[in-house]
């Protein structure tokens, strides 16, 4: 397929060729799906009338134990493996300390993260630089950059992994309570 595709209009034929030998092979296909009951039928028809069609009952039973048998593995062994190895791919970084030592923000978490660094650094964009508080989606749509293009090698804490700054939980600053005064009074007392 690459070939042909690289080959450009001197793969052309070839591709026809190709194009043409598959068509014929999903006509022959549809022939059979459509004539393989016809071919069941027949099959079954000479043990019908050698054993009676008691023959049936059991061959019925057999199907349906089959069919129930499909759903349990479709709805418990299928969904049971998807969302283990979804899970057991953190707990492989985990156990063999390969999970990213540097902050790389992926596109679903981006957001989060440019309202982090607008919130922890609020002071400095709105009185020194004077960037306002421009998010992440106002950014993307204006083409601007986001905080990390250009503080990529700016890490926090100054050494670039999980365990240069482990107190730093306590060092952010959070964003006031929206906690009503009168309510937290009444809270304290």
């Amino acid at each position: 397929g690459c070939g042909i595709i690289l080959a450009g209009e001197k793969g052309g034929k070839l591709a026809e060729v190709v194009e043409s030998g598959y068509e014929v092979s999903m006509k022959v296909m549809e022939m059979i799906i459509k004539l393989s009951p016809i071919g069941v039928f027949c099959l079954i028809t000479p043990v019908v009338a050698e054993n009676g069609p008691a023959v049936l009952g059991s061959l019925a039973m057999v199907l349906l134990v089959a069919y129930l048998c499909y759903i349990v593995h479709a709805v418990v062994v299928y969904s049971t493996a998807v969302k283990a190895m979804g899970g057991l791919k953190h707990v492989a970084y985990f156990v063999t300390h390969s999970e990213r030592q540097a902050i790389m923000a992926e596109e679903m978490s981006a957001e989060v993260i440019m309202d982090n660094c607008i919130r922890c650094h609020r002071q400095l964009n709105q009185e020194f630089v004077k960037t306002g508080r421009m998010g992440y989606s106002e950014q993307m749509r204006e083409g601007g950059k986001v905080c990390w293009d250009c503080h990529r090698n700016v890490p926090h804490g100054g050494m670039n992994s999980l365990s240069s700054t482990p107190n730093a939980e306590g060092v952010t600053p959070l964003p006031p309570s929206p906690v009503p005064n009168w309510l937290q009074n009444l809270m304290n007392k």
